[in-house]
C-alpha cells in the first residue's frame, strides 16, 4: 500500500517503529519531560515566543476547530470567515453552532483571493479572522500577506488552521502576526490521526481565553494550558501518538525545519513538472497558488473517480479523492510523508496505463 492522500500519509520508519512499543503509564514524570519538550519543540517549529501558549487535545482537526471557536470567541464577536472550500466552511459551521455572528469571503471553485476581495469590507466591525491557510479541499494557499495586513490594520485577531500546511509551506506564526495555529497529527507531521495541537499567542490567551467560563470541559482550553505547565493532560491522551510527536519533533529539530520544507517543495515540483509534460492533455493543474502539500489535477473527461478506484483496487496505491460536484473531476495527490521521486514515477506510470485502457 502507497499513500499519496492528504492525512493519513506514508509515514516514517521510527515513526512506525515508535508507534510498534508498548505504551507506558503516563502519569510520571518520565512521561511530563517528554509532553514538556513537545511544547518546547512546538513552539520552536513554529516560530512563535515562549509566551504563547500549548493545548494538546486528542481529537481530530475538526476537534481542534470546534475548541478554538468555543474558547476564544463568544456571542460578542462578529469574524471574517475565508470560505474557499470544506474546510473554510467548517469554520462557518462552527460558528453558526456557536451563535457567533460572521461574515465569509466566499470564493468560488478555481477563484484566487486577492486584495480586492479585502478593498470594500470595513474590518473594524470584526474582532477576528478565520482562515483555512490551506484550503485541502482544493488545493489553493492563501496569501498570508494579504490576510496579515488586512489583521494588522484593523486590529484584529488572525486565527489560521494550518494542519494542512504545517511542515510543507513556509509558516511563521509571530512574524505574519497570527494569535492561534491549528495543527494535526496526521499530515505534515506524518502520525498516526488522533491528536491535535493548538498555539495561542499571549495576546488572544489573555483578552479572550484566561479564566473564560467553560462552555465544553473535554475542549476547555483553560484546562488543558494548566495541565501542561506540570507536563500532562487533564484527560487520558493518546500516548501513542504523543511518543510519535516527540520523535518526529526531535528530528525536525535536528534536520531543520526549513530541509523539510525544502524537501516536500522538491517532490511537489518533481511531480508537477512531470504530470504536466505527459501526454495526458484531459489533465491540467488547478491554476492559483498552491501549497507544497499537494497537486489539484483536474480531469476534464470526468474519470477520477474511475482513477482514484482503479489505482486503490489494482495497484494499492491511494490518492485523495474529491466529493460532491468535482467527485468526478478532482484528484489531489498528496506530497506529505515517506515519499520519493521514484514513487511519483510509478503513480504516473500506474495513471497512465488507466487512461491508456
Amino acid at each position: 500500500m502507497k499513500l499519496f492522500t492528504v492525512g493519513p500519509v506514508q509515514m516514517y520508519d521510527n515513526t512506525l517503529k515508535v508507534a510498534s512499543e508498548q505504551i507506558p503509564y503516563f502519569r510520571t514524570m518520565e512521561f511530563s519531560k517528554i509532553v514538556l519538550n513537545i511544547e518546547e519543540k512546538i513552539k520552536k517549529t513554529v516560530f512563535t515566543d515562549i509566551s504563547s501558549k500549548v493545548a494538546l487535545l486528542t481529537a481530530s482537526g475538526t476537534g481542534a476547530m470546534d475548541s478554538v471557536i468555543c474558547n476564544c470567541l463568544d456571542e460578542n464577536d462578529k469574524v471574517l470567515i475565508i470560505n474557499g472550500g470544506t474546510f473554510g466552511n467548517r469554520f462557518c459551521e462552527l460558528c453558526k453552532i456557536y451563535k457567533i455572528a460572521y461574515d465569509e469571503i466566499n470564493l468560488k471553485f478555481e477563484e484566487k483571493l486577492s486584495q480586492k476581495h479585502f478593498e470594500k469590507l470595513d474590518g473594524t466591525q470584526y474582532t477576528a479572522l478565520l482562515v483555512n491557510i490551506h484550503e485541502t479541499s482544493v488545493g489553493q494557499l492563501y496569501d498570508i500577506n494579504i490576510i496579515k495586513n488586512f489583521c494588522k490594520k484593523n486590529n484584529i485577531f488572525l486565527i489560521v488552521d494550518a494542519i494542512s500546511s504545517f511542515c510543507s509551506d513556509i509558516y511563521k506564526m509571530d512574524e505574519n502576526n497570527i494569535d492561534c495555529t491549528i495543527i494535526s497529527s496526521q499530515k505534515g507531521l506524518a502520525l498516526n490521526p488522533g491528536m491535535s495541537i493548538v498555539v495561542l499567542s499571549d495576546r488572544l490567551y489573555n483578552q479572550k481565553v484566561k479564566n473564560k467560563p467553560i462552555k465544553n470541559m473535554y475542549l476547555d482550553l483553560n484546562l488543558h494550558i494548566e495541565n501542561i505547565k506540570r507536563g500532562q493532560t487533564p484527560f487520558t491522551p493518546a500516548v501513542e501518538i504523543l511518543l510519535e510527536l516527540n520523535e518526529r519533533l526531535n528530528y525536525i529539530d535536528q534536520y531543520g525545519i526549513e530541509n523539510v520544507i525544502a524537501n516536500t517543495e522538491k517532490i511537489a515540483k518533481y511531480f508537477r513538472e512531470k504530470i504536466v509534460s505527459s501526454k495526458y492533455k484531459n489533465i491540467r493543474i488547478l491554476e492559483y497558488n498552491l501549497s507544497n502539500t499537494l497537486t489539484p489535477i483536474y480531469f476534464s473527461d470526468g474519470n477520477a473517480k474511475i482513477i482514484f478506484n482503479k489505482l486503490k483496487d489494482l495497484y494499492g496505491i491511494y490518492v485523495t479523492p474529491s466529493g460532491g460536484k468535482l467527485e468526478n473531476n478532482l484528484l489531489r495527490i498528496g506530497h506529505l510523508g515517506n515519499l520519493k521521486e521514484k514513487d511519483y514515477d510509478e503513480l504516473i506510470e500506474k495513471i497512465g496505463v488507466i487512461l491508456d485502457k
